[in-house]
């Protein structure tokens, strides 16, 4: 199975009010990682990059929070693709 796969699953493009919800779940996400919650961040960030697969910021945090877990291999997969 693909890391992207494992780790977000499907994702959407192109919805308004999708791209609005991913702004406000990774807004969560970085509060979040702030406090060391890291897998409440993960949940928020992944939710981000399946509202709006083109949010590049969403994915480039997903992947640090993915890195801090642990998750190296799914990091790189998760940088690769922002």
């Amino acid at each position: 199975m693909h890391p992207l796969a494992r780790v977000v699953g499907s994702c959407a493009y192109g919805d308004p009010r999708k791209q609005k919800e991913a702004r406000a779940k990774n807004r969560e996400g970085m509060k979040r990682y702030r406090t060391k919650r890291f897998d409440r961040a993960l949940e928020e960030f992944k939710g981000a990059a399946q509202m709006d697969c083109d949010y590049f910021i969403a994915w480039m945090n997903l992947a640090s929070v993915t890195a801090v877990l642990g998750r190296l291999n799914e990091a790189v997969a998760l940088l690769e693709y922002a």
